[in-house]
């Protein structure tokens, strides 16, 4: 309201919830300046699902790395169990040859008390737990470790 010292002035804003101002509040706008503020929310939007599409495509490649640092482990693990297998097979039958021929040369004692002990250390072996790999900060194994070590080399 007009005074004599001056005009007052009287100011009043809007709020909405929302990326774009209600359709009423928008056509008050000229043609250009709703164009922009579109564009502008338009850009916004994009600039968001893209960023998404990065978290989203960063996750998936971290799980494909942690799957095939966690294959070249299990193949690790299997190769190393075959090799064991295999070793202590040829060192059975290699005890059991030498306690064949001990047998026939006469120290059947001898023999005799080697198969025994042969047959105490196997099953002796099936109650021996297995090897649990060391943990390491963050659930990390130690092989896990090594594993990335290779992978890095080889890139």
């Amino acid at each position: 309201m007009p005074t004599e010292r001056g005009a007052a002035a009287m100011l009043g804003f809007l709020e909405w919830r929302g990326p774009l101002p209600p359709a009423s509040e928008l056509m008050q706008y000229d043609e250009g300046i709703r164009d922009r503020i579109v564009r502008i929310h338009e850009m916004e939007v994009e600039a968001s699902i893209r960023q998404k599409d990065k978290v989203i495509d960063c996750g998936v490649e971290m799980d494909q790395r942690q799957s095939a640092r966690e294959d070249l482990l299990t193949t690790a693990e299997i190769r190393e169990a075959y090799n064991a297998q295999i070793i202590t097979a040829v060192i059975n039958l290699s005890l059991v040859a030498v306690c064949v021929i001990l047998g026939l040369n006469g120290a059947k004692e001898v023999a005799i008390t080697a198969l025994g002990a042969l047959a105490v250390v196997n099953v002796a072996t099936l109650f021996t737990p297995l090897r649990q790999p060391k943990q390491l900060p963050h659930g990390e194994s130690g092989e896990a470790k090594g594993a990335e070590k290779g992978d890095e080399q080889r890139d």
